[in-house]
């Protein structure tokens, strides 16, 4: 077997209601944590993390989040409101939209962590 053919491929999640589990209309793409576009975005995280802690300080609660949001973002490569809608509308994929719905739906954020740290689901 050559192990350089095993490689995480993007899939495709279904974002379900957080009280019944049932689908809610919108489709998410994601790449793996570890896809080679992700070092960039863990590296930096990391690197505030290691100034920070340097300097005797802490990631603020607020910071984690927006970093949490960054990282989400970054692993997403698109989105498909198929049967969604936000406020009557249909978000186009832009960072500023999708850093907007994760901010003000924190249950959308917790199943795309969910399932971006699912690294087998990649394979």
């Amino acid at each position: 077997m050559d192990l350089s053919e095993i490689k995480p491929t993007e899939r495709v999640i279904e974002i379900l209601h957080p009280k019944t589990d049932e689908p809610v209309g919108l489709r998410v793409s994601l790449l793996s944590i570890n896809d080679e576009k992700m070092k960039q975005i863990k590296r930096r995280i990391q690197d505030e993390k290691t100034r920070l802690e340097r300097a005797g300080k802490i990631l603020k609660a607020e910071r984690i989040e927006e970093n949490q949001n960054e990282l989400i973002f970054g692993a997403m490569t698109g989105w498909d409101w198929h049967d969604a809608t936000l406020n009557g509308k249909k978000p186009e994929f832009t960072k500023a939209s999708v850093i907007h719905v994760l901010s003000t739906n924190e249950w959308i954020v917790d199943q795309l962590a969910k399932e971006i740290s699912d690294e087998k689901a990649f394979f």
